[in-house]
């Protein structure tokens, strides 16, 4: 077994490969213009060469793989995965896209768990992570929030309203979605579930980070309550409902339940008025709003064909990533799938599907496991319990959604949880061994 360690003048320096490409894949494959393009051209392309590159110089940093038991079945269950993928181009109709497709979105995850597992300082590592997600969500929370209450709305050729500020030379501008009074804010994300998605990363971030310092700041409240404003305007219900159970999780299993009561009466007493007043203020428009029932959204559009699919080729499915050419296309549905879990099922069947949600469900049996003996450390249990709080909201987020494996900056971030657990599951099991010994 190899054995983790923390020391700091170690020359083995992964973290900061894995930090710089994590935060290369939030920026490049996030940020959108007005326009829906984005915001950084061929960004797909600039991200995948930068996987690449930093595979290249891992080397140098010394790269040694750890040789846990549970690591070992998570890479083997990943790279299962990625062959199925593969394979699934046998009996697609687009061969080509199958392979392209499953390479681009496989190998930088296989490259990202490389470095995980070959970091020797996966603690300090994960903070910095975390410090990334928290800065960048509050940067695009203060960004869409200046320009909800200060921009002029403008109505675009194409018929899209944007938001502008002009501060001398600069101009800003967001696009924003719905009717008065419920406009939806998007910062630079370029659509409100896409914001609402990072936030439901950037506010459990800086939760975490808030838990594990000695001396809380008022900054980090200013930029915690700035970043839940925001999210708050982006009407996303499902990114909305995901944030509240990954919050919940986190403030019990941190708190208990009797404090977490506690807290949640508390917030109950405070934000109820002001849900009253905006209800009054607008109470002609909710019924008017989609953004206030179980309404889909026309995801069941797409569903419907997708499901008819599965009926039909219900253990190899279409080829994986192709559910948009093979299915929906065909049956004149200009949607993408927007479900994780109807879309992979139509692409790689119930085995595949089946291979998937076993790799996702043991990297949170282990943590769970783990966690009933990180009690002793603070700072491994907090960050431990933010990785298996946001595995399992993004179980319910994906159901209405489709990040996860698509070239998506989403994909990055999950494997990056999922291979931090394991390595945080070994910390947490070392520090319990080593505690018993000592007693």
């Amino acid at each position: 077994m190899y054995k983790l360690t923390m020391n700091k003048n170690t020359k083995t320096r992964p973290c900061l490969i894995i930090c710089f490409l994590l935060a290369v894949s939030l920026i490049f494959l996030s940020l959108e213009e007005t326009s829906r393009v984005p915001l950084i051209p061929y960004n797909s392309h600039i991200t995948i060469g930068l996987y690449c590159f930093g595979l290249i110089i891992l080397p140098l940093y010394r790269f040694s793989v750890s040789m846990r038991k549970s690591i070992l079945i998570q890479i083997f269950l990943l790279w299962l995965l990625f062959v199925i993928s593969i394979m699934s181009a046998l009996w697609s109709y687009y061969p080509y896209l199958v392979l392209k497709r499953s390479f681009i979105i496989f190998l930088p995850l296989i490259i990202l768990s490389l470095m995980v597992f070959s970091d020797k300082r996966p603690i300090d590592t994960n903070i910095t992570v975390l410090t990334i997600f928290s800065i960048f969500g509050f940067a695009l929370s203060l960004y869409g929030l200046i320009l909800y209450f200060f921009g002029s709305n403008l109505l675009t050729s194409e018929g899209h309203t944007i938001q502008v500020l002009q501060l001398g030379p600069v101009v800003l501008g967001q696009r924003i979605y719905g009717h008065k009074p419920f406009h939806r804010i998007s910062s630079l994300a370029g659509n409100p579930n896409n914001l609402g998605a990072i936030l439901m990363i950037s506010i459990p971030a800086t939760i975490t980070i808030w838990l594990t310092r000695k001396k809380n700041s008022i900054s980090l409240l200013l930029g915690l309550l700035i970043q839940i404003m925001a999210l708050i305007l982006t009407y996303s219900r499902t990114a909305i409902a995901c944030t509240l159970i990954i919050i919940c999780l986190i403030v019990v299993a941190n708190l208990g339940l009797k404090k977490t009561i506690a807290i949640g009466m508390l917030l109950l007493v405070v934000l109820l008025p002001l849900v009253i007043a905006k209800i009054s203020f607008a109470a002609n428009n909710i019924l008017d709003s989609s953004r206030f029932t179980l309404d889909l959204n026309k995801r069941e559009v797409a569903w419907l064909p997708l499901l008819d699919s599965i009926r039909e080729k219900p253990f190899l499915g279409v080829g994986f990533g192709t559910s948009t050419e093979s299915i929906l296309q065909k049956s004149g549905v200009d949607l993408s799938a927007h479900s994780l879990h109807i879309g992979l099922l139509s692409e790689i069947g119930i085995i595949g599907y089946t291979l998937f949600a076993l790799y996702w469900l043991y990297t949170l049996i282990i943590g769970m496991f783990a966690l009933k003996r990180a009690q002793s450390d603070c700072l491994i249990k907090a960050l431990l319990i933010f990785c298996l709080s946001v595995s399992t909201g993004l179980i319910f987020h994906q159901i209405f959604e489709f990040k996860v494996l698509r070239f998506d900056y989403m994909n990055h971030i999950w494997g990056y949880i999922s291979f931090t657990t394991s390595i945080i599951t070994g910390l947490a099991l070392e520090t319990r061994q080593e505690s018993e010994i000592t007693t």
